[in-house]
């Protein structure tokens, strides 16, 4: 087995130095590269960490050096003939109705708040991917765990699964009870109704609506970008209207509900067979249970059509 053939690029951004400063994103961050590692056998030496924390000066998510580190990421995977590349970022996203220049950024830097830095956008993502030949045969899986995630997703297929019911509130039914003439039973001295006086009655009766889960598969307008891998997929936390909610562990830390869903699943099935609609349909059930006062969504987007049998991790 090539060692080098899996890249990965993690990155979890809490903004300890601004007042937006959040928990959570760099233990996902850590524990989605210890999952790489030990479940899917990445090589640690092809998994590149950001955090605020990182010893490195250039492993700070800045925005020149997250935008240095996806450069670094696709000349690597075209050097080593990598089959598969995982980018993951956990951190803030801006709210729909609050773009830059009619723009939703991808991912927002330590540094965004700075006029001379800003966010990143999937435009110049691409662009450093375009700019490497022969990512062809690569295979790209992203993870954005994100409030409004999904928002400017610019890949045609999108799949996801939530509950859905015919009726709102209760179901009617019809039953049939025994029932007796109201005049005769209204009587002081009856005991007990004579035998032709009781009859069958129809009645309506409620029972609450029970939801069902539906998957769901809607393809968009094609976009202008051009995505240069044959396959590229990319999981995110939530709708555009929606957020990601957090949860704490057992020792009290701080996780985004997505990553610890997803990291949960994978442990306990068999990863390379785990197939992406098998997966949406385990995390959504799984996000409704941890966030059930914060309705969040995963969402799956593809450049190519998914199938029953398309796994998430090959």
């Amino acid at each position: 087995m090539n060692l080098n053939d899996k890249k990965a690029l993690i990155i979890g951004i809490e903004y300890h130095k601004s007042k937006d400063k959040m928990e959570g994103a760099a233990n996902d961050a850590k524990n989605i590269k210890n999952m790489l590692h030990t479940v899917f056998q990445y090589d640690i030496q092809s998994i590149t960490l950001m955090t605020e924390k990182q010893n490195q000066p250039n492993l700070i998510p800045t925005r020149e050096n997250i935008l240095a580190q996806f450069k670094k990421l696709a000349e690597d995977a075209k050097k080593d003939r990598a089959k598969e590349i995982v980018v993951f970022y956990a951190g803030h996203q801006i709210e729909p109705n609050h773009s830059i220049n009619g723009v939703m950024p991808r991912i927002l830097p330590i540094d965004y708040r700075d006029k001379t830095k800003g966010p990143i956008y999937d435009a110049e993502l691409m662009n450093i991917f375009n700019s490497t030949a022969d990512m062809t045969s690569c295979r790209v899986l992203m993870i954005f765990d994100c409030c409004h995630s999904s928002q400017n997703i610019f890949l045609p297929h999108q799949y996801w699964y939530d509950k859905t019911c015919d009726f709102k509130g209760k179901i009617p039914y019809y039953c049939y009870v025994k029932t007796i003439s109201s005049a005769r039973f209204q009587q002081k001295n009856m005991l007990m109704p004579l035998q032709n006086e009781v009859m069958w009655k129809k009645i309506k009766k409620w029972k609450p609506a029970v939801p069902t889960w539906k998957w769901h598969n809607k393809i968009l307008p094609t976009q202008s970008l051009y995505i240069p891998t044959k396959k590229m997929i990319i999981l995110s936390a939530c709708k555009p209207s929606e957020k990601a909610a957090g949860l704490r562990d057992k020792k009290g830390d701080w996780r985004g509900i997505l990553t610890h869903s997803l990291i949960s699943i994978l442990k306990k099935t068999q990863p390379n067979k785990l197939t992406c609609k098998q997966l949406c349909f385990s995390l959504a059930k799984t996000t409704a249970l941890s966030s059930a006062k914060n309705k969040q969504t995963p969402i799956l987007s593809s450049n190519f059509p998914i199938s029953d049998e398309t796994p998430f991790f090959e």
